[in-house]
């Protein structure tokens, strides 16, 4: 059962993006068909407890917009202190 779930998270986090925020519904939309066959027993209360974990894990950002709806985005990878300063020394 871990193994699943790691399964999930690691799905999820596949689909979400740097860049725009996105819905449950969107989420389950960008999900491979392949991945959906395979796991007939994924529904939304299985994607909400994955994305609650993954929030409370600091893995993803959490946004309520104006009509209420929860919208889920990852975080953009911050760099190493080590590339800010060759960037730096680059100039």
């Amino acid at each position: 059962m871990v193994e699943v779930k790691k399964d999930f998270q690691d799905s999820v986090l596949e689909v979400l993006s740097f860049y725009e925020e996105m819905s449950w519904e969107r989420i389950i939309m960008d999900f491979e068909e392949d991945f959906l066959k395979e796991h007939a027993d994924f529904n939304k209360e299985t994607l909400e407890n994955i994305l609650l974990s993954l929030s409370k894990k600091k893995l993803i950002n959490v946004r309520i917009n104006e009509n209420g709806e929860k919208l889920y985005k990852k975080p953009f990878p911050k760099k190493s202190l080590w590339r800010k300063i060759r960037e730096c020394l680059r100039i």
